[in-house]
């Protein structure tokens, strides 16, 4: 039996979030990698509660965001602030300009 730990956030789950792009919805996008003791963030994904810790490898899967038209990928914070500037501009497509300059 692997360990595994997964991690998802939950506005990922809840809000409805749209490419900076092109304006497609986003989708979420599951990376997975192996950690292992004495990695800098094994700990973090190691334990269960306070009191038990898993022993060995943990498989980590963590999610992004993915456009399924433009294949842009984007992590969920940054998306976050992407979502925020969609909504204060009223358009789900923005300019760089637009985008860094707010």
């Amino acid at each position: 039996m692997k360990n595994k730990s997964v991690s998802i956030p939950v506005g990922m789950v809840i809000k409805k979030f749209y490419c900076h792009k092109c304006g497609e919805r986003l989708r979420k996008h599951p990376q997975t990698r192996i950690v292992k003791p004495g990695d800098p963030d094994y700990r973090k994904h190691s334990r269960i509660n306070r009191r038990i810790q898993m022993i060995g490898s943990v498989e980590v899967t963590e999610y992004n965001f993915r456009c399924p038209a433009c294949e842009n990928v984007m992590e969920y914070r940054a998306q976050c602030v992407v979502r925020k500037m969609q909504k204060k501009l009223r358009k789900n497509i923005l300019t760089d300009e637009e985008l860094f300059n707010h």
